[in-house]
């Protein structure tokens, strides 16, 4: 490896003219050559992000600068087939414009993942050299197109692995923040299978200093568990709350919730979420990318692993996704309010009663679609709706919304399942992703279910998500429908909104 050999552009610092560049730019010529080729393509997302040359992993770097949402990612270009920075850019964190790479590797091995952090000025990445540790680089023109790495990169080395250093710490994807004092920064992995953030200190970027482990116990997150990707950030109206999102390659994406004393530099962690369930990595949601949202709450965007191989596109990101919490604790998962600028034609508007076992097909269908619908769930055992379905049965991705018991308390629980997903033969096979949550048993259950093509993604009353890939090979399945199973249900509001391309 080495030095990236992938074509490296210097532009103008004029916005104008940074524009007027890009226009001929053999790489975004390139960008717009893949895209034309490959938007139609059965398994490729219409209005969920994936890299404009094939390959993506872990978004990075989520910021608003120049009145821009910028999001960087892992990106494999073709010819230097090694992690750079790939880089696109929005008005809404939904529509996204590609640019050219950002970082490219030169004496690490490949760019990995990391944050940014905006200053007056300038922008910040911190990022992890592979092979060499963690490294520091800049911009500050309108477009974040140049970018100036640190002359003491890397600025925390990567040193031997323990307990032969003799050192209390390793160094993977780093996330930097700023307190009045100076700079930190978390690096997350672990050591003797015990997840670690380790939390380091600097006045001026190029020299850091080792603080310890953020937390000293950590009861919410099992053995085994890595804190990869780590965005720690303000939560909630409570000054010194913070939530932790990591990704660990053992049980895939989580969270954290607890109290931070800048005093000691700690981390107190009172609740524990998962955002991905069973498989790591296939079909599945898998590193995190935050911003704040300026009110206490956060929006966050994962990258998707494929389940099938031998594609063009590998892996796609999420919906953007907004958390945010009350003053009670409850925290909420909702789709970021701007998905709905995707709405396009309102296919259909109407109530349905549910009588036990009898299937309804909706008059609407499609492949990129959003089904909102309010549940009475009267006597049922579940709603089950089923996505992606042709007339015969032989495809069909289940999306079940089960009324349950946790002992004597009431809860639901939350299915996608895509065993019967797709005729292709090379999709790897995964059992049904599963989540529980908060319900009386009585509530309306309020669902919302975006298909786009190859990816289904569920949000039901705003406290459980879920996210798979599903490949549908038959052109004629896009049939949607829903049954009561159990007992009686009836839907008292279904809508089905036809989804924008942002291609």
């Amino acid at each position: 490896m080495g030095k990236s050999t992938l074509p490296h552009f210097v532009f103008s610092n004029d916005e104008a003219e940074q524009r007027n560049q890009l226009q001929t730019n053999e790489i975004m010529e390139q960008y717009r050559e893949f895209r034309d080729n490959n938007k139609d393509d059965l398994f490729n997302p219409s209005y969920h992000f994936w890299s404009p040359d094939g390959r993506i992993n872990d978004p990075n770097g989520l910021c608003f600068w120049n009145g821009k949402y910028h999001l960087f990612y892992q990106q494999y270009p073709p010819a230097y087939p090694h992690q750079h920075w790939g880089h696109t850019v929005s008005d809404d964190m939904v529509h996204w414009e590609d640019l050219p790479p950002a970082l490219y590797p030169d004496i690490e091995n490949a760019c990995f993942s990391g944050n940014t952090l905006v200053e007056d000025g300038r922008v910040i990445a911190m990022y992890h050299g592979w092979g060499i540790g963690n490294m520091i680089a800049t911009s500050g023109d309108p477009l974040l197109l140049n970018w100036e790495k640190n002359a003491n990169n890397p600025v925390i080395p990567h040193l031997p692995d323990l307990p032969e250093s003799g050192l209390p710490y390793r160094v993977f994807d780093p996330f930097i923040w700023k307190e009045d004092e100076g700079y930190y920064a978390l690096s997350g992995t672990h050591s003797n299978g015990i997840m670690k953030e380790h939390l380091f200190f600097s006045q001026n970027l190029d020299k850091w200093t080792y603080i310890g482990q953020l937390m000293d116990n950590n009861p919410h997150v099992e053995c085994s568990n890595d804190g990869a990707c780590p965005y720690f950030l303000p939560f909630g109206e409570d000054k010194d709350q913070r939530i932790l999102f990591f990704f660990s390659h053992s049980s895939g994406s989580r969270a954290l919730i607890g109290k931070y004393d800048k005093i000691t530099h700690k981390f107190f962690p009172k609740k524990n979420f998962k955002f991905s369930f069973d498989s790591v990595g296939v079909s599945s949601l898998v590193a995190p990318c935050a911003i704040s949202d300026g009110n206490g709450g956060v929006y966050v965007i994962y990258n998707m692993g494929d389940s099938v191989v031998g594609r063009a596109r590998r892996g796609a990101f999420s919906l953007m996704r907004h958390i945010t919490t009350d003053a009670e604790g409850n925290v909420w998962i909702r789709p970021a309010e701007q998905n709905e600028s995707l709405r396009a034609q309102k296919l259909l508007d109407e109530s349905l009663e549910l009588p036990a076992f009898e299937k309804k097909t909706l008059g609407a269908r499609g492949k990129c679609v959003e089904i909102v619908a309010e549940i009475d769930m009267k006597q049922s055992r579940s709603v089950e709706f089923r996505v992606l379905a042709d007339a015969e049965g032989k495809e069909y991705t289940t999306i079940s919304i089960i009324s349950g018991m946790n002992r004597i308390t009431p809860c639901g629980y939350i299915s996608i399942d895509t065993s019967h997903a797709s005729l292709y033969t090379d999709v790897i096979g995964r059992i049904p992703d599963s989540t529980r949550f908060l319900w009386d048993g009585k509530e309306k259950v309020r669902v919302r279910i975006f298909v786009d093509k190859c990816m289904v993604e569920v949000f039901v009353n705003d406290k459980a998500a879920l996210c798979q890939m599903a490949y549908a090979s038959l052109t004629e399945s896009d049939m949607i429908s829903v049954e009561a199973l159990g007992g009686d249900a009836s839907v008292e509001s279904i809508k089905v909104f036809e989804m924008e391309s942002i291609y």
